[in-house]
């Protein structure tokens, strides 16, 4: 019996442990959802502070919206004009402008990084009793949709890649013929179109508009472009510059089958710096887009030309590539010393070409071609000759201007090879060459335009294959100033008429250079020889013997040397342009003789024999008693 009460007292026990545990649960769920109700209604101006309402950091800079003089700066925790964030709420945020003193309500969408839409409320004095949910529900469904554009905007790839032909229409007339164009330029961030008028329809004009891509975003079936047009006389002008672009891609004569010669894409423009009302079919102006088929491509480049992945100008800051029938060219930063594994994708494409027509010229050394340019976005034909001067180095020359006539590029009245300056091009990792020239030879006279009070003291040298056959010296000093010694290497030489043109590469960074070496003789009276420290001398079998003369002049060879760090010019008399010609030494050098027998190299204008007896002396006095021994 005691033991029943006390497993009965015990049972009680807990139940009434259980029960207030219930209670005491019951009691702190219910507190705690008054509170969020009371969060919920408390008035917005005592809400969260501002250092707690922050924007997304990637809306951070500078907006422009249509119809404001200013530019919309957007920080952590203010929007110019607008106000500071005292709340938020995913993309609804309340706003506090301390100028007008109120609050309001803005709803953002974000469409693109460089596009923002929004909606807003009127701005009231004294929102209290609203939450920011019943404060938002104040914006109306028909209220004003603006909308901001970032203006330091990364551009994105342009939806039309390629060339299109298109028709375009100002109103119940479409403007057909002449068919005007668009274009990819060599950035695909940016499109060419190039309008041309019609005759017979009112409102049409013959116009080139270039515009950047800005952003693509897409609602319900339509896809919209921000784009931002070229505005020469006034950058700043923004209203003129961003026009959106509603757009739709369909297929010529219907059905689904998509093919690259049935795709149309229907465009209409805004008239104005926003996208409202914008749909395909209705706007300020409309377009009808075509893809252009090319033709198939009737010529590649040789061999000879694509044997190397890429070739280099001497000063290595700029690259050539062809690969089969297409030429690109780039603009580097990188010198020579860091050519080598460089990723020729990280420099910026200056232009890109394609092989439309080879011209026959005869020979393996030489070609010539017509390709279609895309330069920036300048589009057009241009001539190009290819000169193979050895298997690692070529010269080139091609149209300064683009021409829209195939046939004629390439004609003489279009393309005069005197006067196009020529580009000279090496592999990257350099060849090593015997040098043209062997000998001794002394500066007599130079010509240095970065330093000209140094001209008629100047002394130097250049010894060329002496301590190896492809090696080259250069000593160079004025007076009362440190001698200067340059090393070369040679890497390739070729002819043209009565001069040579030599590659070099430089012993200490690897920079190329080209020396323009021509041979000429000059009379020289006895009184001049002395001047310049000259003699002559005359040889016969046993060996030399000067001639005093002092009646009659003599003819003395003169190498003349030039030096350039760009390309191999042609024109002795040549302007060139202050880039280039800070860069040339112009100098005369006369022979003084061979390095030794042993390293005589291609060319020796001065031989000297040495007597039998001196070899036969050295062979039985030093080296055949060693021999014995």
């Amino acid at each position: 019996m005691y033991i029943a009460r006390q497993t009965s007292s015990s049972t009680f026990s807990s139940i009434f442990y259980f029960l207030q545990f219930l209670l005491i649960f019951s009691s702190t769920r219910s507190r705690s959802q008054f509170v969020n109700h009371e969060d919920e209604f408390r008035p917005i101006s005592m809400k969260l502070s501002d250092e707690s309402c922050r924007f997304p950091s990637r809306w951070i800079g500078d907006w422009f919206q249509s119809g404001v003089n200013q530019a919309i700066t957007i920080n952590h925790t203010r929007i110019s004009g607008k106000g500071r964030c005292v709340e938020a709420d995913g993309d609804k945020f309340i706003l506090y402008s301390q100028s007008e003193a109120c609050y309001r309500c803005v709803v953002f969408h974000e469409k693109h990084l460089n596009v923002l839409q929004y909606k807003e409320t009127l701005c009231y004095d004294d929102p209290s009793g609203l939450s920011l949910q019943s404060l938002c529900r104040r914006i109306p469904g028909d209220a004003h949709l603006f909308a901001m554009f970032r203006l330091d905007g990364v551009p994105v790839q342009c939806p039309f890649q390629g060339s299109f032909t298109f028709a375009y229409s100002r109103g119940p007339e479409v403007c057909q013929s002449p068919v005007s164009t668009i274009d990819t330029c060599i950035r695909n961030s940016q499109l060419v179109l190039d309008y041309q008028a019609c005759y017979d329809v009112i409102g049409t004009e013959s116009r080139v508009d270039e515009m950047e891509c800005l952003a693509t975003w897409k609602e319900g079936s339509t896809r919209y472009l921000l784009g931002l047009l070229q505005y020469h006389h006034d950058p700043s002008f923004y209203e003129e510059r961003f026009r959106c672009f509603a757009y739709e891609k369909g297929y010529q004569g219907g059905g689904l089958l998509d093919t690259p010669d049935k795709v149309v894409f229907r465009v209409a423009q805004s008239g104005d710096a926003t996208c409202l009302g914008l749909t395909p079919a209705e706007g300020s102006k409309t377009l009808t887009l075509r893809r252009v088929i090319p033709v198939t491509r009737p010529c590649q480049f040789p061999n000879w030309l694509q044997a190397h992945a890429q070739w280099l100008s001497l000063n290595g800051k700029f690259s050539y590539a062809f690969e089969n029938d297409t030429l690109r060219i780039r603009n580097s930063s990188n010198q020579w010393e860091s050519r080598r594994d460089v990723n020729v994708n990280d420099d910026i494409l200056v232009s890109s070409a394609i092989c439309t027509k080879q011209v026959v010229d005869g020979g393996e050394d030489k070609a010539t071609f017509i390709l279609r340019v895309t330069t920036g976005c300048q589009i057009g034909y241009a001539c190009l000759k290819v000169y193979r001067r050895d298997a690692h180095i070529i010269e080139l020359q091609m149209s300064n201007l683009l021409s829209r006539d195939l046939e004629t590029v390439c004609h003489s009245s279009n393309f005069n090879e005197n006067m196009v300056p020529i580009v000279t091009l090496t592999t990257p990792t350099p060849e090593i060459r015997e040098c043209p020239y062997t000998g001794h030879f002394d500066i007599t006279d130079i010509t240095i335009v970065s330093a000209r009070h140094c001209r008629q003291e100047f002394k130097g040298s250049v010894i060329m294959g002496c301590s190896s056959i492809d090696s080259v010296r250069m000593n160079m000093y004025c007076p009362n100033t440190q001698k200067v010694h340059e090393e070369y290497t040679c890497n390739g030489w070729w002819e043209e008429s009565d001069e040579t043109f030599l590659i070099v590469s430089s012993a200490e960074d690897n920079d190329r250079f080209c020396f323009r070496i021509q041979e000429k003789f000059l009379e020289f009276s006895p009184q001049e020889l002395k001047q310049r420290g000259m003699k002559v001398i005359e040889y016969d079998g046993s060996g030399e013997s000067e001639i005093n003369d002092s009646r009659s002049s003599h003819q003395h060879k003169v190498f003349n040397f030039i030096k350039y760090a760009t390309n191999c010019h042609r024109k002795w008399s040549v302007v060139l342009p202050p880039s280039v010609s800070q860069l040339a030494i112009s100098f005369n050098t006369t022979n003084l003789g061979l390095c030794n027998q042993e390293n005589s190299g291609r060319r020796n204008f001065i031989s000297v024999a040495y007597p039998i007896e001196i070899i036969s002396f050295l062979f039985l006095f030093l080296i055949f008693p060693f021999l014995l021994s």
